[in-house]
């Protein structure tokens, strides 16, 4: 399956943030977002996923985004965000059976069968031991995991991460970044936002580079993330350096920013 996105424009009021991006997720594909803050990497994702106005057009497969209804969209895209703040002190649990919505009628309950998928997405992340837990009273690490559970609830075929790893410790953030290429490996199209390029080479198929709310650059990592490229990103002198098992570094220049 293929998500497309062609010549997509979105903002806020009058401030336009992205211009004429266009780009493409395949199932199997893991598609890393890179950009300095203010690039647009939020602005993009609110706008695939439709909680912004946007103009161009996004297409599931050559039909487009705007003839799914609400529940078909949630059973084709997922979402996890930077930061949830509990309306209410609903249990972990609750919260990843929120993603069964897409399949549970406007008048019934979870099921047996919502709450096992809900008990396995937690498993797979290691959370199982926060199911009574209070949402709003776990750590920000923990949230950030029932939240990535949660999206994976809905049994999509594309998942939207917006900075997946920014509340975790270092042991979850690698557990978190091969849980993506497992889920590539399982026909699922992923995409994920990140301030870390290092986290690109560990798990990204693709690159895609914005700046000013343009594309700059789109391949493989090993083509995308220069030195070049990632000091007109970032204003700092970076190597790139390999690593064992043909994996590659980056080592910012300390003292190196403008």
């Amino acid at each position: 399956m293929k998500l497309a996105i062609s010549n997509i424009s979105a903002g806020y009021g009058s401030r336009t943030v992205i211009s004429e991006i266009s780009a493409s997720l395949h199932s199997g594909e893991v598609v890393c977002l890179l950009g300095p803050n203010g690039s647009g990497k939020t602005t993009l994702f609110k706008a695939i996923l439709g909680l912004i106005p946007s103009r161009g057009d996004i297409q599931f497969d050559q039909r487009s985004a705007c003839t799914f209804t609400t529940r078909e969209r949630a059973r084709t895209l997922a979402y996890v965000p930077q930061i949830h703040i509990p309306p209410f002190p609903f249990s972990a649990m609750d919260v990843v059976l929120m993603g069964r919505t897409p399949f549970i009628g406007a008048f019934s309950i979870p099921s047996a069968d919502d709450r096992r998928e809900a008990a396995r997405v937690m498993d797979l992340l290691h959370i199982g031991h926060l199911c009574d837990r209070n949402y709003a009273q776990i750590s920000g690490g923990e949230r950030q995991l029932v939240l990535i559970a949660r999206a994976l609830a809905q049994s999509p075929q594309f998942l939207i991460m917006d900075e997946p790893t920014l509340h975790l410790d270092f042991g979850n953030q690698i557990r978190a970044l091969n849980l993506i290429r497992e889920l590539a490996t399982q026909d699922m199209g992923v995409m994920i936002t990140t301030h870390v390029p290092d986290h690109a080479f560990a798990c990204a198929t693709r690159v895609i580079a914005l700046l000013d709310g343009r594309i700059a650059a789109d391949g493989p990592p090993k083509e995308v993330l220069t030195c070049t490229l990632l000091k007109r990103m970032y204003g700092i002198d970076v190597d790139i350096i390999s690593v064992a098992e043909g994996r590659f570094l980056c080592v910012p220049a300390m003292g190196g920013a403008k």
